[in-house]
């Protein structure tokens, strides 16, 4: 099956990009796919354009998903249990959850704008709703908090 092959050859070459292109909506195998590294999916309805634009994007380090799919990813919930200061039920989204490990190795705003393909300012949006959420004021304050709440580990950090 594909997604053992792409294992099999990101054993081999852990620098390999792979997309799937195929005939079947691949929902229910969604972490599996990412577990092996796939860097997405194209169905095989896909137009000339739509493949070349895809096989460009996953070059670039772009994950390539069917909206449908996308639609269906949930956020990421902690639960107040799992905070150690009894915290309100706070959910981040997953967007908000890789900004929060890319400040938490040191990466400036640009760098992540750019690593994350959205512009600055929207990243400064995001960064807001984030710093609300967590009730801080900085980039230091909301890593630190995250990793306080549990959702980032000591691996997190550094480079």
């Amino acid at each position: 099956n594909g997604i053992e092959l792409a294992k099999q050859i990101i054993s081999i070459n852990p620098d390999a990009t792979i997309l799937i292109y195929t005939g079947f909506e691949f929902k229910n195998h969604f972490n599996l796919m990412i577990e092996a590294g796939i860097a997405g999916y194209i169905l095989k309805t896909a137009n000339k354009e739509q493949l070349v634009s895809a096989v460009r994007c996953a070059l670039r380090g772009e994950v390539i998903l069917p909206l449908s799919l996308v639609k269906q990813l949930r956020k990421v919930t902690v639960q107040p249990s799992e905070c150690e200061n009894g915290l309100d039920k706070l959910a981040i989204s997953n967007k908000e959850y890789e900004i929060l490990q890319k400040i938490a190795k040191g990466k400036g705003n640009k760098e992540i704008a750019e690593i994350m393909c959205m512009s600055q300012r929207s990243l400064e949006y995001s960064l807001t709703s984030l710093f609300q959420k967590l009730n801080v004021k900085s980039r230091i304050e909301a890593a630190m908090k995250a990793k306080e709440m549990g959702l980032l580990g000591t691996f997190d950090f550094g480079h």
